[in-house]
């Protein structure tokens, strides 16, 4: 198999990787309206701390854990079991890629060992590709439907952060077909090597 493979497959790992770390680091504006009092409410999000506007207060900054002690939060994304899931979630959509990269690099380094870093390369993509799609399906079914969040730069309805989290997804779905393509070509090659190694060795006891 050639080494061009593996190495467009390490670039992807790589991209994919810096792409969830963008999203994880990306602040972004939630607007929330309020369907009974007609009354909007806008946080700017950000990993250690958010701004709070209200139309009859104006805006506040706050950090995250004034909310952690709060028993009406208005959003579960805001409490404090939210938070360390979501922060979990996010880590290990990063370390996994991550991952993914230091076994691609090592199967360049070491070709007797390149089947067994390839599977495991492909099971740690394969850990996040699917939960990362559900994720963002809902996310994006709540921005469209549920709640209108409005990018400053963009003024798109879904913020960067997703958008990010969907190219990487897409990333991480084409490094998994390339990887087992990659695989299905190394089993394949591996028992023509067995048959043509039978065959000489038939040859030589006739």
């Amino acid at each position: 198999m050639p080494d061009a493979g593996l190495k467009l497959l390490a670039s992807i790992s790589g991209v994919v990787a810096v792409l969830n770390i963008a999203a994880f680091l990306t602040p972004y504006w939630v607007v929330e309206r309020n369907e009974h009092n007609g009354k909007t409410n806008s946080r700017y999000e950000g990993l250690i701390f958010f701004v709070e506007c209200k139309e009859s207060d104006g805006c506040e900054v706050k950090p995250r854990t004034s909310e952690w002690s709060s028993e009406n939060t208005p959003n579960y994304r805001y409490n404090l079991y939210g938070f360390i899931t979501s922060l979990l979630i996010q880590i290990l959509w990063i370390v996994f890629p991550v991952l993914s990269l230091v076994l691609q690099i090592w199967s360049l380094k070491v070709p007797q060992n390149r089947n067994t870093y390839i599977t495991l390369s492909a099971i740690c993509i394969a850990i996040i590709v699917m939960p990362q799609w559900i994720q963002i399906g809902a996310e994006v079914n709540g921005y469209l439907n549920g709640r209108s969040h409005t990018d400053t730069s963009s003024k798109s309805d879904i913020p960067w952060s997703v958008i990010l989290q969907a190219v990487a997804a897409f990333l991480s779905t084409l490094s998994a077909i390339i990887q087992i393509g990659i695989f299905v070509r190394m089993q394949r090659k591996g028992n023509k090597d067995i048959i043509s190694a039978a065959n000489i060795k038939a040859v030589n006891n006739i």
